[in-house]
């Protein structure tokens, strides 16, 4: 897209627009085809015509992918992934129909459309209550229609003209700019009806949420990505700062990102005695603890009859050992008062067929929390459990050996699920944020199920 600058006697009249228009702005999408300002319309034509994108049989030129305050910048919403899901994303292209598709197949927590040249009241906003009924968080932002096709422009140019209800209440507020979504998070991520009146404010004195964690120091392991990742980013949105613990350092990178600010990424591993020394003695230069989210876990799926002995090892090397050592060497780090969440599994008391090394190194971690609950009383330091069901993560589709496995599997635990479908990490998350923050203060030795009722009936 270009705009071009004629006399006036030219309005209306296309074809002194073509012999007698000086183009006066540009898109990024003109720009990667060579038109420039300054250039006429005839010449910027000729380029086009030479330009081999946007030809079917040639690969559209690279999208950018640029992380601005944790936000993922990119120019397409067809250019997401799979390991982009839960992330948020700006996008340079609009949220008419046609764009829904590729938002549900990577699940971005809130994306952002430019609707520039559409409008929220046109087919520029068509996806969004697409996205809504299956709980994605979407809006659109009014921007100048040069920022088309620019995922950054769309971030930091425009103001929100329209959200779904997901998206309000995550903090999309129309009017705003797109990056003031988090001044307003919402604790409520449920599948609620949408309602005519705006959830309740919790102010602090500047009338803003009260932040619950302001000025903690949170570790969070396995925290790049699903439950982790959400639960880390939601510790820094109230206000701690937050040590994510992971294996892989390209994850911890994007992770560290994706958070932006108030965020360090230390490479662990849990079944590992020195990972964890190196770890706490990275959080000890920052100051005490105050909360520890345990989350890091392995899963696979195995029958009793062909479960190897390295498969029993690896699961209870992480899951339970690796437990049981991340708190023990947290201990001399926590201050008194602190609270400890353990990631623990509904599955656990469901009995699964190919989950008996995996359920059993997850109700250890309930032993674990009944005793530290006792054993650290004097200290003031809560232990408890949360116990999700089936989470929309990638670790859930890890575990099967194809899309199609996953898929069937999904559609059995839905069904089996009274709220019929499964969790997301943000609800989990939640639940986290209230066991680590002072509204829990009377709650110690718990197993919170957070499955949509998957355990209770």
């Amino acid at each position: 897209m270009a705009a071009v600058a004629t006399g006036t006697a030219c309005a209306g009249d296309a074809g002194d627009m073509f012999k007698r228009g000086i183009i006066s702005r540009v898109n990024k999408i003109a720009a990667n085809c060579g038109v420039e300002s300054g250039q006429t319309v005839a010449q910027a034509a000729e380029l086009l015509k030479a330009a081999p994108w946007p030809h079917a049989d040639v690969e559209a030129p690279a999208v950018a992918r640029t992380f601005i305050d944790g936000v993922l910048c990119i120019d397409s919403i067809s250019q997401g992934n799979a390991e982009d899901a839960g992330l948020v994303v700006a996008s340079g292209s609009h949220g008419g129909r046609s764009a829904a598709p590729f938002a549900r197949s990577f699940k971005p927590r809130l994306v952002f459309f430019n609707d520039a040249g559409f409008g929220p009241d046109r087919s520029g906003a068509a996806s969004l209550p697409i996205l809504d009924a299956e709980g994605i968080a979407a809006a659109t932002v009014a921007a100048d229609s040069a920022c088309i096709g620019d995922g950054q422009s769309t971030l930091t140019q425009g103001i929100i003209s329209a959200a779904n209800e997901t998206a309000y209440r995550l903090g999309a507020r129309v009017g705003d700019a797109p990056l003031n979504w988090r001044a307003r998070s919402r604790r409520d991520l449920s599948n609620k009806e949408p309602s005519n009146n705006p959830p309740a404010l919790h102010p602090n004195e500047e009338g803003n949420n009260m932040p619950q964690l302001k000025n903690k120091i949170a570790v969070v392991t396995g925290g790049t990505s699903g439950i982790g990742l959400a639960t880390a980013r939601r510790f820094v949105e109230e206000g701690a700062h937050v040590f994510i613990a992971g294996r892989r350092q390209a994850e911890l990178d994007k992770a560290v990102a994706e958070i932006g600010a108030n965020v360090t990424g230390v490479k662990t591993d849990i079944s590992k005695l020195d990972d964890l020394d190196r770890l706490y003695a990275t959080v000890a230069k920052k100051g005490k603890i105050d909360v520890i989210f345990a989350g890091a876990a392995f899963v696979e799926k195995a029958m009793t009859p062909g479960a190897t002995p390295e498969h029993f090892e690896k699961t209870f090397n992480t899951n339970a050992r690796g437990t049981y050592f991340t708190v023990q060497k947290a201990l001399p780090h926590l201050n008194d008062g602190a609270s400890i969440i353990l990631v623990a599994s509904a599955g656990k008391n469901k009995g699964m067929p190919g989950r008996s090394t995996y359920s059993a190194s997850k109700a250890a971690i309930r032993s674990f929390a009944r005793a530290w609950t006792n054993e650290l009383k004097d200290r003031k330091i809560r232990t408890n459990v949360i116990s999700p069901g089936a989470v929309e993560t990638p670790m859930f589709n890890d575990q099967y050996p194809s899309h199609d496995a996953a898929a069937e599997a999904r559609k059995q635990i839905t069904t089996m699920t009274p709220l019929n479908r499964l969790g997301r990490p943000e609800e989990i998350a939640a639940a986290a944020l209230f066991l680590a923050s002072d509204e829990s203060s009377f709650v110690a030795g718990i197993d919170l199920a957070v499955d949509g009722g998957l355990t209770a009936v």
